[in-house]
């Protein structure tokens, strides 16, 4: 009886330790999980380069590029300081950011706000404040993800498990802007909604160690190669060859 009785107890201990195992490991896997996705929709390595076609209504205007140039620590808290270089306008800021669980949160004038939530859900909100230079004045902004787990064509290149966020303006409306993060890359896409519209597409960059070819430069070489033959072409048919006729007329001897 007391033999049955310790068996009883040691399977009963054994099933608790497996399930106690069983448990952590889910719960390690769960977190590990969670950590690597904000990691891959944005990468921390500084020498990170995006570099993004600038568009301003539909035409091509110019180039953005953002550096992750270095890390910072203010109070006990580790920040990653972006460069951000306008081509055109011979402009550049500085951003701080870090992480936090699953949250993005950026360092503006001393006072920090979530940026980004990739554990939010769909139609999930929160509101930051940014001084608005424009306006020259400090506005709330309402900040939504409107998507995720999406896959986009951007440039020729697609990118898979997006991340979408709107940051609507709420003291004027049509000072909207909005990102997309992409699994691997980073911010892919951004969009300013002003006067007139800009948009910001990834066009090559230098993430993790891992180089993205400039496909846009190389569709913009071909199509220009393309143009090139089409002309050529047309050379070649204003000197045709001539016709068996001419060429025997070429031959008689003219007379004197």
């Amino acid at each position: 009886m007391q033999e049955g009785s310790i068996r009883m107890d040691r399977n009963i201990i054994k099933f608790y330790i497996k399930f106690i195992l069983i448990f952590y490991v889910c719960i390690f896997c769960n977190i590990n999980s969670l950590l690597s996705q904000v990691d891959t929709h944005f990468p921390t390595e500084v020498g990170n380069t995006w570099t993004y076609n600038e568009i301003v209504d539909i035409y091509l205007y110019s180039k953005q590029t953002i550096t992750l140039v270095d890390t910072i620590v203010v109070e006990g808290k580790k920040y990653f300081l972006f460069d951000r270089f306008f081509y055109a306008r011979e402009f550049k800021d500085s951003s701080l950011f870090r992480i936090e669980g699953q949250k993005v949160i950026r360092n503006v004038g001393g006072v920090e706000q979530v940026w980004f939530d990739l554990n939010a859900g769909i139609g999930d909100f929160w509101f930051v404040e940014i001084f608005d230079s424009g306006l020259d004045t400090t506005v709330q902004i309402k900040v939504t993800l409107i998507s995720k787990n999406n896959n986009l064509t951007i440039n020729g290149r697609t990118v898979n498990d997006c991340y979408g966020f709107y940051f609507r303006n709420l003291y004027m409306t049509d000072h909207d802007w909005s990102f997309t993060l992409a699994k691997d890359i980073g911010c892919v896409e951004m969009w300013a909604g002003t006067s007139v519209p800009a948009y910001y597409k990834f066009r090559k960059g230098t993430i993790n160690g891992v180089e993205y070819p400039d496909l846009v430069s190389k569709i913009e070489d071909k199509q220009q190669q393309n143009k090139n033959l089409k002309n050529g072409s047309k050379i070649c048919l204003l000197y045709t060859s001539p016709s068996p006729r001419d060429r025997t007329r070429s031959r008689m001897p003219s007379s004197a």
